[in-house]
Order: structure tokens, then sequence, then C-alpha cells
């Protein structure tokens, strides 16, 4: 991602929580990022594209941290499990994506909200499978209801937290307390077979997840582009990004990647970028690696 890209999106983002979505026009944008109407078009169609990218960040950056917390640890440790969890909720504090969300909410634009929506449904989807990781095959008709409950649950209790004190929460504390609620609520539901969100239910909310197709020549690609476009940057000489950037793109070229390989040097990768221009696109790189190797992974199972 280039500097004005990323200005735009700094820009839309601290207006959007200022003014509101629909109180911020895409000239306010324009004015506050000091660029002309033709550059904000050459990056987003619309002024929801930019609040998509600004979630879509979110997301890479939540997704990988969590990937890079499980290198060398057991998936079926219920800690890591929560460290995972506390992760989302890092990066939506240090982001501002709860403000966001408030602003969505308070737009009354339905794109935005299916957009939003849709963000919801895939966060419940990932703790759905992670239920069933630590929790056992026996458990999956009822894991997506324990994932909505799990949300609800941390949402309330941050909602009546925030209203009561000043002072921060903390989500690993909270986070391990709505765990135990949980395990405790899958038990009953086991015991009384009681299922709410049955398969079809979630089904339906699946298919509503507009999913970007990743492949392994699709991210080869990106990564030979974002290559190109280190060596034509001016000024920025990071030969140790471009060295890292080259070392994957030969390995993700090879017959058969190896894992370990991949696993062990995406964190390096991203880490080379810090302080560039390239830092966001990087993040973005290494999370859809990790989500092929883990389809992989999942394939061999």
């Amino acid at each position: 991602m280039n500097n004005r890209k990323r200005k735009v999106l700094e820009s839309s983002m601290l207006l959007f929580i200022e003014k509101g979505i629909q109180n911020t026009s895409i000239q306010d944008i324009l004015n506050h990022a000091g660029i002309s109407k033709g550059t904000f078009y050459n990056y987003f169609n619309s002024k929801n594209e930019c609040v998509l990218a600004i979630l879509e960040q979110a997301r890479y950056e939540a997704s990988l941290r969590r990937n890079e917390v499980l290198v060398g640890r057991d998936e079926n440790d219920v800690e890591v499990l929560i460290e995972q969890i506390t992760i989302l909720m890092y990066v939506n504090q240090e982001k501002n994506i709860f403000s966001l969300f408030e602003a969505v909410f308070s737009s009354q634009d339905c794109e935005l909200k299916n957009i939003v929506s849709q963000n919801r449904i895939y966060e419940i989807g990932w703790l759905s499978g992670r239920f069933i990781d630590i929790y056992g095959e026996e458990i999956r008709p009822y894991a997506f209801e324990c994932a909505v409950l799990f949300y609800g649950m941390i949402q309330h209790l941050m909602m009546t937290w925030k209203d009561a004190h000043i002072m921060a929460f903390d989500p690993l504390k909270i986070t391990r307390s709505v765990i135990q609620n949980v395990e405790a609520i899958l038990k009953g539901k086991m015991d009384r077979k009681e299922i709410i969100i049955d398969d079809e239910t979630v089904r339906i909310l699946q298919q509503k997840i507009q999913k970007q197709e990743i492949t392994f020549e699709t991210v080869i690609k990106q990564l030979s582009g974002f290559i190109e476009g280190i060596k034509l940057s001016n000024g920025d000489c990071n030969k140790k990004g471009e060295e890292f950037s080259s070392y994957l793109l030969e390995e993700l070229n090879r017959e058969h990647p190896r894992v370990y390989v991949l696993e062990n040097n995406l964190k390096a990768f991203h880490e080379s970028f810090k302080d560039t221009p390239h830092l966001a696109e990087a993040k973005e790189i290494a999370s859809r690696i990790w989500y092929l190797l883990k389809v992989q992974y999942s394939q061999k199972k």
C-alpha cells in the first residue's frame, strides 16, 4: 500500500469517527488527505469501499497475529485460544474499530451494515472452528451457537463495564471468564441435545459472506508485484525486506512448499517492513499465506 492510499484511509477513519459516515463527504476526505478527486477514485469507487478497506486491514492484522501465536504451540490448548481471542480486542482498540462500528450502525446505510454483518459472521465462524479444535468433533452441532453466545456475553460485559468505569477492561480476564461460561453452557446443551442455530441456519449465514478466492497462484502474483514495487520505490532502500520477499517467493514456487520454512519466516518478512509504506501490504500477503497453509493442513487431516 503506497503512502497516498494509506493517507486516504487514515483521513477517512478520523472523519468517519468525528463526523459520522453519512456526514462525511468525499470532498471532506479529499481536503483532509490533501489529494485530488482523481487520486481518490484511483483507489476506491465509493466512500463505502473506504470502510471496507479499513475493516479488511483490521481483519488481516488480527488473522496474522492469531496465526503467529500458534507457531510451536498446541492449537488444542484453551489458553492459546484465549490469547487469540484477545488479539482481536487489541487490534480493534488499536485501530479504533469499535468506534467505526458505532458510526456504521448510526449511518442507516444498508450496504455498510451488510459489510459489518459479514465481518461478524466471519468471526463467529472462526471461533466456532476453534471450539471444535479444542472440545472435539462431537460439539460441532453446538459450536456456532456457542460462538454467538460467547460474543454476545463479551459485547454486553464490555458495554456495561464502559458505562461504569473510565479505565479499560482487562481483555484476558473477561475472555477467560466467558470461555468458562461457554464451557458450562455447552455441557448443558449437549446433555439436553438443545440446538437453536441449526446447520441450515449456519449454512444460510455463511452464504452471506462474500469470499475472496485465495490460491497459491494469486499470492505468488501479488508477492511478485510487491517485490517489483519495492525495487521501484524511490528512496526506499530495504534490502532486508527485499531478501525476505524473494525468499518467500522462491519457496512458494517450489512444487511442494515447505510449511515449516514459511511459518518460521512470515513474521520476520512483514516485520522487515516496519515503519515503511509497504507494511500494510506485507501483512496482507503474510495473512494470505497463513490462510493457504491452514487450508492445506486441513485437507491433509
